[in-house]
């Protein structure tokens, strides 16, 4: 009881009611229902995920290393005079471009890895959600890989006594263009 009263967590006073009451219940309580199967596939969000994270940490090193080497070569030109100006300034405006580029493209890489992550989370709050909301004897297949197909999967499939659902889970938003069949 004092657990449900101070508790941070949402989940922790759900938890205590549920005790409680099959503590108070035993004998009346039947078994349970046996859970939902859950076949789990290949992660392909997490697998994005990390590709992106990767990209990310390219792109930004290189956006780092440039203008770095380009005030190196700067301070040893100073002295040597060996790069002649008109070189040096085109040199100087080719690195400023390419790096605001690569930090462009670094944002763009964060922002996608991101968009993996939230629909990672969104996959499993739904499977959370299937798995408190059914029982025996409905299966669940997550990440089903298409046979035929070289790219893309169905999120979640639910094979059971009321039939087979294909679920696509979305939970982010973001501009989607949909042409033919790629989004």
């Amino acid at each position: 009881a004092w657990a449900m009263d101070n508790a941070y967590d949402d989940l922790i006073p759900k938890a205590c009611r549920t005790l409680l009451l099959s503590a108070i219940f035993r004998e009346k309580l039947s078994e349970p229902a046996k859970p939902i199967r859950l076949i789990q596939g290949r992660e392909n969000l997490e697998y994005h995920e990390r590709i992106e994270s990767l990209k990310t940490g390219l792109y930004m090193g290189i956006a780092i290393t440039l203008p770095v080497v380009f005030l190196l070569l700067d301070l040893s030109n100073r002295s040597l005079h060996f790069i002649p100006s008109a070189v040096h300034v085109i040199s100087f405006i080719l690195i400023f471009v390419l790096t605001i580029w690569m930090a462009r493209a670094s944002i763009r890489s964060a922002d996608e890895m991101v968009n993996y992550k939230t629909g990672r989370r969104g996959e499993a709050r739904a499977i959370d959600f299937l798995r408190a909301s059914l029982n025996f004897p409905w299966v669940l297949v997550h990440s089903f890989e298409w046979l035929e197909r070289k790219w893309g999967d169905a999120d979640l499939v639910l094979v059971g006594p009321g039939g087979v659902w294909v679920f696509e889970v979305k939970a982010y938003s973001s501009k989607v263009r949909v042409i033919g069949e790629k989004w």
